[in-house]
């Protein structure tokens, strides 16, 4: 391309960074913001303005807080004029179009209309502030007010607002978005989607599409049984071509699902999704600033030095807070061996680490939540039990014998937890199982590959006696060891299962769900049917 002598700045620029890319795109916008700055202060004396292609249309139809600004101003106003131009003092302004108002720091503040308003003979523009925050503004010949909470998804339900839902109300007509109007309203709800999860389920996708129907029922679809389906599937290929552009930057939760990490021979895109599936808010962050995977290895080796040391636990604590996403980069990508991790990892196999990691995870505290909740079900839990018939209940009857003997609150909130699991048709030996101190050997012999709580108690210890060691077991090896109670082992097996990225047991799957949607409340939107009658009979 050629350049202009007043273009020599740009020229060089290109030479030094060796990037032409939209040099004339950038030229043109720079040069678009220069005239737009100086046509501001224009003196031009135009005794009247000029504008064609006007409708008329009641106040009320417009943004609640525009119409509530118009009618402050204007206080006998009772309907407004739109146009998409207008000529005063010898300048025409046009939706889209760049004005420069005010200025930051000494630089110029710019607004782009987005629609413009003829009330009583006067001028307004519904503009959004540009190179600032986002905010969308009113203009009254020059004077600019801010109005709050315009609109989320911004300029591109303007005609909307403006048009459709008027049509609507007035004869029941739909509104038929044109292709430019419908992909801007599609890639605002993708943005918005993705600062809450990358992949949604289909159920979410629904919700969305419903939500958007409703507020804005002139995009109701004709002939569509739900009325929004349509708006459904094309939001699931906005959100699709949205994480491509995400995986080209190099966002770490989309790129792990990226064909060059799949297993050899299964490069297919839908093969082995690595996606949120427990409530996970931190799946796969990125790096800390400034922060690569060769200085988080560095701080890893630091790490296990200063694990020797004694009375270090702040420092611990601060280098596993910086070292947390590389641990979850390493868990998703490589889904390691307990063991091998462990050996990586020993300081995360502590009490203080696994609440640490699991509010990292989740941002809710594990252990004070996780008995807590417990605490507040276990009267209805109870009566729940006692409902029961049959089998089951003579099983959860002898299992609630020691609450009798040991009144205790440990020993209730394990009698709790074993009576849930026969509750849900489930063993409770699978979960939690006992073993004598005389046989020290056999404790994890059986339960190899099986994870799972290990009690080891006296050889002839009675009930109201505490055990002698309470311990995980994962992948057949003791990975947790000298906690309390069964309660407080089972807050820390599923604050493992998260830190470790491990999928539920399925002989218990019934009982971590429970545990997870209706006692911790993540996900508890989503229940199996099992869990779903658990928890109208809980809240009836």
């Amino acid at each position: 391309m050629r350049y202009k002598a007043k273009h020599s700045f740009f020229k060089q620029v290109s030479r030094h960074t060796k990037c032409f890319k939209n040099v004339p795109l950038s030229l043109a916008v720079k040069h678009q913001l220069m005239i737009s700055y100086y046509m501001r202060p224009c003196s031009l004396q135009k005794p009247d303005f000029e504008a064609h292609d006007i409708s008329t249309i009641s106040v009320d139809v417009l943004n609640q807080a525009a119409a509530e600004k118009i009618k402050l101003r204007y206080p006998s106003a009772s309907e407004v004029h739109l146009t998409k131009s207008v000529i005063s003092k010898g300048v025409e302004f046009r939706n889209g179009m760049v004005v420069a108002q005010g200025s930051t720091s000494g630089l110029p503040d710019f607004c782009e209309i987005l629609q413009i308003c003829l009330v009583q003979e006067r001028i307004c523009f519904i503009v959004k502030r540009l190179l600032s925050c986002l905010l969308p503004w009113i203009c009254e010949d020059g004077y600019f007010e801010t109005i709050p909470d315009y609109d989320r998804l911004g300029k591109d339900m303007a005609p909307v607002k403006l048009r459709g839902n008027s049509a609507f109300r007035t004869n029941v007509k739909c509104l038929i978005p044109d292709p430019k109007l419908k992909s801007g309203i599609l890639d605002a709800l993708a943005e918005e989607i993705i600062n809450y999860k990358a992949y949604p389920s289909d159920s979410e996708f629904s919700d969305v599409a419903e939500a958007l129907v409703a507020k804005h029922p002139c995009l109701k679809e004709q002939g569509s049984a739900s009325g929004y389906s349509g708006w459904k599937m094309s939001l699931k290929f906005k959100l699709a071509n949205y994480r491509s552009k995400l995986r080209r930057l190099g966002c770490p939760e989309v790129t792990v699902n990226a064909l060059k990490y799949k297993p050899e021979g299964k490069h297919s895109p839908a093969y082995g999704i690595k996606n949120p599936k427990k409530a996970e808010v931190n799946y796969c962050p990125a790096f800390p600033a400034g922060e690569i995977a060769e200085s988080q290895e560095k701080m890893r080796v630091e790490l296990l030095a200063e694990l020797k040391k004694r009375n270090n636990d702040e420092t611990v604590r601060k280098m596993m807070d910086m070292t947390f996403a590389y641990r979850r980069h390493e868990v998703v990508h490589n889904s390691p061996l307990v063991v091998d991790f462990r050996s990586r990892w020993p300081a995360l196999f502590q009490v203080r680490e696994i609440n640490a990691e699991f509010r990292w995870i989740t941002t809710l505290p594990l252990q004070s939540k996780f008995l807590s909740q417990l605490d507040r079900f276990s009267d209805d839990l109870l009566k729940v039990f006692t409902k029961r018939g049959g089998v089951v209940r003579k099983r959860i009857q002898d299992v609630m014998v020691p609450m009798s003997q040991n009144a205790t609150i440990e020993t209730k909130r394990e009698c709790i937890l074993k009576g849930l699991c026969i509750y849900l048709n489930e063993d409770p030996q699978d979960l939690v199982r006992e073993y004598l101190d005389v046989e020290p050997a056999s404790n994890v012999a059986d339960i190899k590959n099986v994870l799972g709580i290990c009690v080891v108690k006296h050889e002839f210890a009675d009930a109201t006696e505490d055990p002698e060691d309470i311990g995980i077991v994962l992948e057949g090896v003791e990975m947790l060891s000298g906690l309390g109670n069964v309660a407080l082992a089972t807050a820390m097996l599923l604050g493992l299962i998260y830190s470790l990225n491990l999928t539920y047991p399925h002989e218990l799957r019934y009982a971590f769900e429970v545990l997870q949607k209706i006692i911790l409340e993540l996900n508890s939107h989503k229940l199996s049917a099992k869990a779903q009658a658990l928890k109208t009979k809980l809240f009836t």
